[in-house]
């Protein structure tokens, strides 16, 4: 639920900035810009920036000192404890998990109403639709693929007395043409089409509906909504008119009130495909103003909004570190919850690890029974007649200028006869300031 929390805190932030950028740099955006930039919003709300916290930890970013609770001889961070057989029910993990099944349960509901609603409304108009049969169909459908280099199949139908026309279908592609047109328009009007089916803006329109329920406490997921489904249009508007003189975006520009006019006859039969027919006022606006932009123009706008990624993608730091507590520290968490350890602060971090007195050399392996062995990687020999391998953990002790040392844990298997060491992933790394070992 934390994560959840942090990717709608993410998104919501980056898409504030985006209107912020977007308010103060329109002169130097283009309305494809503007759609780029909504999709990483877009994806903020569906992609975690835990996966980028690794890198921006090996930068050695200033740390806060970690409260730590600490028994006999092992020191755990109980607030990344997780375990493989049980959880620690506390309040607090009580009221959690009532929150997130609150969040679930309407998510799902969501998901479902959404779903059934589209495929029945998929399938409700591909029953009525009939296959396009306009003379001069198939080669303006063969021109326009060797203009936009489009090779995926698709079919052409309309739906007689519907003056709609949008496509659906992202494994198998088809356009639903509106039935009333000039043999003119339909060139244009295909042309848009391919260019939605071109840049996957049906797959954007489904991460949005999975981002609406997911993250459907949030209001300014609704808002994201309306700018992606408006900002769509006229960057795919801007597309068909790329190259156009004034003449022929004037022209571009009635055909699409003649569409607007004519599908708005028969909202009757409206639903989530026909949203972009509610008002064109604002896609003709920018198909007659339409200006190019400078190379330096978009370097410009591009540079900010890089910067507000980089700023937001810092809330990685925020997710929390969720180790694997081992048999042997299971009770010193039960003692924990109990409230019978005493209080430490220092600056180690991580899970667990063993107190200083237990490092007796700068490599070592202990094994499951405690036993500590001098390891010199430096000397191993590769030959041995039969391994007697043990499991356990390789330690290693490198001590710094400053006085203070790094102990990295790893887990591992040790040959007793011959050395050898296997060694695995890493199960912790404590910086000491002062180094006591």
């Amino acid at each position: 639920m934390w994560y959840l929390l942090l990717m709608t805190l993410a998104g919501s932030i980056l898409f504030a900035g985006y209107l912020c950028w977007d308010s103060l740099c329109e002169r130097h955006l283009s309305q494809g810009m503007r759609y780029t930039a909504l999709i990483i919003v877009l994806l903020t709300y569906l992609i975690p920036w835990v996966w980028i916290k690794g890198f921006y930890s090996d930068l050695r970013m200033p740390q806060p000192q970690k409260r730590l609770a600490v028994s006999n001889e092992v020191s755990v961070n109980m607030a990344d404890i997780t375990t493989d057989s049980q959880a620690y029910w506390t309040i607090d993990y009580l009221l959690m998990v009532v929150v997130a099944g609150l969040w679930a349960a309407i998510a799902l509901i969501k998901l479902w109403n959404r779903s059934t609603y589209y495929l029945r409304s998929r399938n409700n108009m591909l029953f009525l639709a009939e296959r396009c049969k306009r003379d001069n169909l198939e080669e303006v459908i063969e021109e326009l693929r060797k203009e936009l280099h489009f090779k995926r199949k698709f079919e052409v139908y309309v739906i007689p007395g519907v003056n709609l026309s949008f496509n659906i279908g992202i494994l198998r592609p088809v356009i639903i043409l509106q039935s009333q047109f000039d043999d003119e328009d339909l060139k244009l009007i295909l042309k848009h089409e391919l260019i939605h089916m071109r840049r996957g803006d049906l797959l954007v329109s489904m991460m949005l509906e999975l981002v609406n329920c997911l993250h459907w406490f949030n209001p300014m997921i609704y808002m994201l909504e309306s700018e992606i489904n408006s900002v769509c249009e006229t960057s795919c508007d801007e597309k068909v008119t790329k190259g156009f003189d004034s003449d022929e975006c004037a022209f571009y520009a009635k055909v699409i009130a003649k569409c607007t006019e004519a599908a708005k006859q028969g909202m009757n039969v409206g639903n989530q495909f026909t949203e972009e027919y509610e008002d064109s006022s604002g896609r003709i606006h920018h198909i007659l103003h339409s200006k190019k932009l400078r190379i330096w123009q978009k370097l410009i706008a591009s540079s900010v909004f890089a910067v507000l990624i980089f700023i937001d993608s810092l809330i990685s730091m925020a997710y929390p570190n969720v180790y694997h507590v081992r048999d042997t520290t299971t009770e010193v968490a039960e003692r924990y919850i109990a409230g019978d350890n005493d209080w430490a602060y220092d600056s180690i971090e991580g899970e667990f690890d063993m107190t200083s007195n237990t490092i007796q050399y700068d490599e070592q392996f202990t094994d499951q029974a405690g036993e500590v062995y001098l390891v010199n990687l430096e000397g191993l020999s590769m030959e041995c007649a039969e391994h007697e391998v043990i499991d356990g953990q390789y330690r290693i002790h490198l001590k710094n200028k400053e006085g203070g040392c790094i102990v990295e844990t790893y887990n591992g298997k040790m040959c007793k006869k011959c050395g050898n060491i296997n060694i695995e992933e890493l199960v912790s790394s404590h910086n000491y300031t002062e180094c006591r070992h």
